[in-house]
Parts: structure tokens; C-alpha cells; sequence
């Protein structure tokens, strides 16, 4: 049963508050009565700032689905009457250790246990999905982050309530703890993505041109510079999709040409594309769009509709860690949807075969794609000349 709190300090148990805070499950009430204690002194602050680097410590090494907060409470008061001992910096060192999330199912035959925390001697921690992986964790503050494959976050060792900023390189979901009072921070290469209290998603991989964001619900504020470096700020609305393009020759072309084969598709999607209106700012918008396609990366049922299978392939790439070459530039042109849930990389090009005149060869993470000449006019609906 859930304690109910009240004005008296004295009967308050700030250690159990502090959990519920950091596992996202503390009332608007307990939050204040949190942040007035925490203001208090400098003592209270600081008990704060020990007992979540102990969380980060403690919370890496607790499945997903098994977390309980009552065992968590006394195993994160246990190591408190230790961090009396050692210093917080000794503690950050402690915490880098292997996470040990449990796999969703067989799904697309990799696991959930090939990312882990690292800090480094800068006071920079990192939280990291390695190819073939994906990675979830609990910030201190009770913010939740989802890492696709091939990605990281890095952020401060002070990372607190009051500071809550993070560095993405590659792909995220987050879905951050609301605090109206301290803004929540995803900086990528090119822009900086700021949120109070919502639930969305940062695709900025190295190498690629375009950097999209996500918005499932609440709001967001996007913030960069355009290619005369003069600032911008974009506020997204639920249910909209926001690419930078930071290439200029890309953005021009993508915002004179009409879009012909792209057109149809949006159309029967209720998608509308258009360029920033009275701004300068190098985005494209969709609105009302199908956030799952933009997300489902990260739960058991991946969702993919009419993705090219030049983009397609690079997906495929980091999600399985392995290499794929298609010899006919025609094939990248064609069109893919589907649902991916526990299939090998196999199973899924045998399902592509289905609707794409392809063959592929697989040898030692090696894949090769080729066109199938005979079935090029059977699947021509599916190719769309960009």
C-alpha cells in the first residue's frame, strides 16, 4: 500500500520519497514537499545528489521487468550507510558496470544486455547501445530513455534534478519526469531538443545529413541555427514529426521539388509536409503522423510502412551488426511495409522476397542483394523513383 504524506516532517520518510521521485511514480504533492526538503540545507541537497548516484548504481543492475521499489528501497539504503564512507566520485566508479536487462522475447534475435554505463575521468557518464543492441535505463530524475542500436547518451555526474541536460549521438525515446521548474535537454550535433514534462523521439546517427524529432505527447522546443547561423526556435505540437536538414543543396532540393511519388503517399496518411512557414529555418514538418512508425524501434513490434530498401538496409545494419550491399541501384528505390516481431535477419528478407523482386546471399554477417529479374514487373507497384 502507498504512504500518504503530509506537512509534518517529522513524519515524513524522505529516503522512501526519494525512490518513489526516481522511479517516476511520486505524486504533484510528494514533489513539492521533495523539492521544499531538498532546499532546506545544503545537507538535504546532498543526501539527494549520493542517494541517486547510489540509485545509478543499484537501478543498472535490475531487469526491467522484475524492478520492485520496496527491494530497491532497502538495497539503496543499504549502500547510503556505505557512501558515508567514500566519495561520490568513488561511487560514479562503482557504476560502471554491465546493465542486465532481460530480452523482450526472441525479438529480431539480439538481447537487451550488450549496453552498460561507463564514466569516464572528465565526470562525463555514458550510456551506451552497442550495433546488434538495444539499451533502456532510469535517469536520476525518473526520466526514461530507450537507445537504438549504435547509440549513446552522455551526460554530467552532477546530472540532477536541477540539471538535466544530455548529449544523444544516434537514436532515442524519452519520456522525461515532469519538473516545469528545470527544463529537460537532448543536445545533438546540430540541435538542441528542450521538454518539460513529454514523451518523444531524437534520430541524429554520425554521418547522416538530417537530424528528425518525434513528438508523442506533450510538448517540445527545438532550437538551432540556420545555414547563416542565425538562431531558430520551432515549438512542435503532438503528433508532428520535425526533420534539420543540415546539408543546404539537400534542404533546397527538398524544399522546391513537388514531390511527386512522395505526394501520394502522405496523402493516404493524412500527412501534410510543409517548409517552416516565415522562417528561414532549414526543417521540414509533417503533421499528424503515425508516431509508431517513428518508435516502435524500441518495443516488440517493430512497424515499418513504405521505407525504401536503401533506408530499410541501413536500419537493418545497426539493428543486427551486420553489413549489407545491394548491387542494383534500381533495387534501393522499392518500397517495404511490414511488421517485424522475433524474426532473424534471415526471416526477414525471406518476408522481403515476398513483395520486392530481390535474392540475397548471407555468409558470416555479410549480406548481398541483387534484383530478380523475373518478378520485376509482378512487384512494380512497389518501386517509387525518387
Amino acid at each position: 500500500m502507498r504512504k500518504e504524506y503530509n506537512s509534518n516532517p517529522v513524519e515524513i520518510d524522505y529516503k522512501n520519497l526519494i525512490i518513489c521521485y526516481l522511479s517516476g511514480n511520486i505524486t504533484p504533492d510528494e514533489e513539492l514537499i521533495l523539492n521544499s526538503w531538498i532546499e532546506q540545507s545544503a545537507k538535504n541537497s546532498k543526501f539527494f545528489e549520493e542517494f541517486c548516484l547510489t540509485w545509478l548504481a543499484t537501478s543498472s543492475l535490475i531487469p526491467q521487468n522484475t524492478y520492485n521499489a520496496h527491494s530497491t528501497y532497502k538495497q539503496v539504503s543499504g549502500n547510503l550507510k556505505q557512501t558515508k564512507k567514500i566519495s561520490a566520485k568513488y561511487i560514479l566508479k562503482i557504476a560502471a558496470v554491465f546493465v542486465g536487462l532481460l530480452a523482450i522475447g526472441a525479438l529480431t534475435s539480439f538481447y537487451f544486455t550488450r549496453h552498460y554505463f561507463q564514466n569516464i575521468p572528465s565526470g562525463i557518464c555514458i550510456f551506451e547501445a552497442p550495433l546488434g543492441s538495444r539499451a533502456t535505463a532510469v535517469l536520476p530524475d525518473g526520466t526514461k530513455v530507450w537507445l537504438n542500436a549504435g547509440s549513446r547518451i552522455e551526460y554530467s555526474s552532477d546530472y540532477s534534478y536541477k540539471n538535466r541536460k544530455v548529449l544523444l549521438i544516434g537514436e532515442g525515446y524519452f519520456k522525461v519526469a515532469h519538473d516545469p521548474l528545470h527544463p529537460f535537454l537532448v543536445k545533438t550535433k546540430s540541435v538542441t531538443v528542450k521538454a518539460i514534462g513529454t514523451s518523444f523521439n531524437v534520430k541524429a546517427y554520425p554521418g547522416e545529413k538530417e537530424i528528425t524529432t518525434t513528438l508523442v505527447e506533450g510538448k517540445v522546443e527545438l532550437k538551432g541555427n540556420d545555414f547563416d547561423n542565425q538562431c531558430f526556435t520551432y515549438t512542435m505540437e503532438p503528433k508532428q514529426t520535425v526533420t534539420y536538414i543540415e546539408d543546404k543543396k539537400l534542404f533546397s532540393t527538398l524544399n522546391n521539388k513537388k514531390m511527386v511519388g512522395e505526394k501520394s503517399i502522405q496523402e493516404k496518411s493524412a500527412v501534410k509536409m510543409v517548409a517552416s512557414p516565415k522562417t528561414i529555418a532549414p526543417i521540414v514538418t509533417k503533421i499528424d503522423v503515425k508516431t509508431e512508425l517513428y518508435t516502435s524501434w524500441k518495443d516488440d513490434r517493430w512497424i515499418i510502412e513504405s521505407q525504401n530498401l536503401k533506408d530499410l538496409s541501413t536500419l537493418l545494419e545497426r539493428r543486427f551488426n551486420v553489413s549489407i550491399t545491394i548491387i542494383d541501384e534500381e533495387l534501393k528505390n522499392y518500397r517495404f511495409s511490414g511488421t517485424i516481431q522475433n524474426e532473424t535477419i534471415e526471416q526477414i528478407f525471406n518476408i522481403i522476397k515476398l513483395t520486392l523482386p530481390i535474392k540475397y546471399t548471407i555468409d558470416k554477417g555479410k549480406i548481398v542483394i541483387e534484383s530478380d529479374e523475373k518478378n520485376k514487373v509482378i512487384y512494380k507497384p512497389a518501386y517509387i523513383n525518387n
